[in-house]
């Protein structure tokens, strides 16, 4: 055991991750039993708690992020997302995505934009950090969706925190780590699905995530169609 302690803790030093994004010794146990790890924290003052979860993706890490970065696509996978479409360029790694979400009863379907920041590291590990923008029912909607490179292979590492603005979300805060377990379940079949399936289409993503760090504009004429609409 004390070896195992000893090869985590170097692993962990090695390891650059990014903004704030920790593998712990606990998620690494949990990964390597080919276990989901899945831990919340109490914000004071706040309905629902802020969520972390991580898995493995068996899949290279340059094509996991490039597939769930291409967000236009996340109505098509994500549960209780209606629609998911690039509004606006802050700058090539940028863009703000406005969605339209299912909210259980007593809530109503939201409406809300985020900012998603694309970073990556020197070491090839990526994350999508969001931010909130607006929302017609949330005070506070951030996270990221960390994908760090593990054994040829990928973990997934998810922080969500979602602040509603309605007395009644404290009536649903119960299913919200189960529909969070699902989102992340939809996300990791999703990406090994169409890595496994589908390679005209994550050429096409690997080539937009290239383009994004070279400085393209990849949603720009999405986003001019959209609003000539």
């Amino acid at each position: 055991m004390a070896l195992v302690r000893l090869t985590i803790i170097l692993f962990l030093t090695l390891l650059p991750l990014i903004s704030g994004a920790t593998l712990t010794p606990e998620i690494l146990s949990k990964i390597n039993s080919q276990k989901m790890y899945v831990s919340s924290q109490e914000i004071i003052g706040a309905p629902w708690p802020k969520y972390t979860i991580a898995t493995k993706l068996d899949i290279p890490v340059k094509e996991a992020i490039a597939i769930f970065s291409a967000y236009h696509h996340q109505k098509k996978y994500v549960p209780g997302v209606l629609s998911s479409t690039p509004v606006k360029h802050i700058s090539p790694t940028d863009i703000h995505v406005a969605f339209e979400m299912y909210m259980p009863w007593p809530l109503s379907n939201t409406f809300y934009t985020t900012g998603n920041i694309l970073k990556k590291t020197d070491a090839g590990n990526y994350q999508v950090q969001w931010y909130y923008v607006k929302s017609d029912s949330t005070k506070e909607n951030k996270g990221s969706a960390t994908f760090i490179r593990y054994k040829g292979k990928t973990i997934l590492l998810y922080d969500s925190f979602i602040h509603p603005d309605s007395s009644f979300a404290s009536l649903v805060s119960g299913k919200v780590k189960g529909d969070l377990i699902k989102t992340i379940v939809a996300i990791k079949a999703h990406l090994e699905k169409t890595y496994l399936n589908n390679s005209a289409a994550v050429a096409i993503y690997l080539t937009q995530l290239d383009q994004t760090f070279s400085g393209v504009l990849v949603y720009q004429k999405m986003i001019l169609a959209n609003q000539n609409k």
